[in-house]
Order: C-alpha cells, then sequence, then structure tokens
C-alpha cells in the first residue's frame, strides 16, 4: 500500500517479537472460531499500523502506538498487572467501554480520558492491542 513505511514481513516479525516477549499464549491451533477470528481482525490491525509506521516495539518487546489524530504523543503499552484488570472492577456491570478504558489507561500509565476523546482510527488499535493481553 502506498502509506506503508514497513514491509509486510517486518510487520509479522515484529507482532511474533512482541507475542514472545510479553508471553502471550495465542497459539491458533488451540482457538475455536470466533475466538480465531477475533485474533486474527486484531492482528491484522496491529500489522497495519506497523506497516504505517505508526505502531513499533520497543526493547522491552512493548508496543509503542502514535495516534494520528488529536494528542499524538506516543503511548506505550506496558505489560499488563493485576492493577490494570482491578482497574475493570471499579466499574460498574454492563460498563465496558469503560472498563475497557480503565484497563488501557492503567497499561499506558495515562487517563481514561484519553482514549475518551480519541478517534476511532486510533481508538481501535488500542482497542486491539489491550484485547490481545485480555484474551
Amino acid at each position: 500500500m502506498g502509506n506503508d513505511v514497513v514491509a509486510a514481513e517486518v510487520a509479522d516479525q515484529e507482532f511474533e517479537r512482541f507475542v514472545e516477549a510479553m508471553d502471550l499464549d495465542l497459539d491458533e491451533s488451540e482457538m475455536n472460531e470466533a475466538d480465531l477470528s477475533s485474533f486474527l481482525d486484531n492482528k491484522r490491525k496491529l500489522t497495519r499500523a506497523m506497516r504505517r509506521g505508526l505502531l513499533t516495539v520497543d526493547e522491552k518487546g512493548q508496543l509503542v502506538y502514535t495516534p494520528q489524530l488529536g494528542n499524538q504523543e506516543p503511548l506505550t503499552f506496558h505489560e499488563p498487572t493485576g492493577a490494570s484488570v482491578i482497574a475493570m472492577d471499579n466499574k460498574k456491570a454492563g460498563r465496558d467501554v469503560a472498563k475497557m478504558y480503565a484497563t488501557m489507561a492503567d497499561m499506558t500509565h495515562t487517563n481514561e480520558a484519553r482514549f475518551s476523546r480519541m478517534e476511532w482510527r486510533d481508538l481501535k488499535v488500542c482497542v486491539a492491542i489491550t484485547t490481545l493481553f485480555l484474551a
């Protein structure tokens, strides 16, 4: 594609480096059809962002995303901790978006407002990253 600055093969290798560094259990052969479809969709979003130069893997294997619009300060997605998961408990039942934002805020050491103001083109990448950790 015209917007690509990183080769597809390199993006795939970087994705695998991230998965390995974060010790994510993403064995496609063990996934049911729905989980596999969701995983492949999230992987596609992330490798596309990598190809476009918006998403990188740092020396610790953490993903760093630079939003395209609004606040373009890069966001580092640190490996979640127990506190990242507990952040969801502070939200009422049924408030799934608020729970996702709370988790993302904890992982990125920012605040929920950062994500509530984010345009969808950037937010969908952040959600895809977080979803991989929570799978």
